[in-house]
């Protein structure tokens, strides 16, 4: 209890002897702080921006950007020949698709009435029992 004591003793003694000057300390910093505080900031992106700009970093940073866009180009081009080799790919089958439809089949089956692949079903036979010469009647 003597040491809680003690310690409440000398901050008493603290304050009556310096408590003008905290209030005054405490004034001037409510005042200026906003000052303080912008100062500080702009010193901080100062130096900041001199970070950023150092050539050493600038020329690392740009070495950097060249090998990824070339690496980009590179994927690129890839995805191009890619794309092209896909279209004629595509358009070859496309093609083949069409010469199938409007080609004629060149052997047909004799026993589906189409006769080798003529017309398909415009074969019509001939009628044996008419009596061409003796005029019917």
């Amino acid at each position: 209890m003597e040491v809680v004591n003690g310690v409440l003793e000398g901050a008493k003694h603290f304050l009556q002897s310096h408590g003008w000057k905290l209030i005054g300390l405490s004034v001037a910093w409510f005042m200026v702080k906003d000052d303080v505080l912008t100062w500080l900031w702009k010193r901080e992106r100062a130096a900041s921006m001199r970070a950023v700009n150092d050539p050493t970093r600038v020329a690392l940073l740009e070495s950097e950007r060249l090998r990824v866009r070339e690496e980009q180009q590179r994927r690129a081009n890839v995805e191009l020949a890619e794309a092209r080799e896909r279209a004629k790919r595509e358009k070859a089958e496309r093609v083949l698709r069409e010469e199938a439809k409007t080609s004629k089949p060149s052997a047909g089956n004799p026993l589906d009435g189409s006769r080798g692949g003529g017309g398909g079903g415009s074969y019509r036979p001939v009628r044996r029992n008419v009596n061409p010469g003796r005029g019917g009647g």
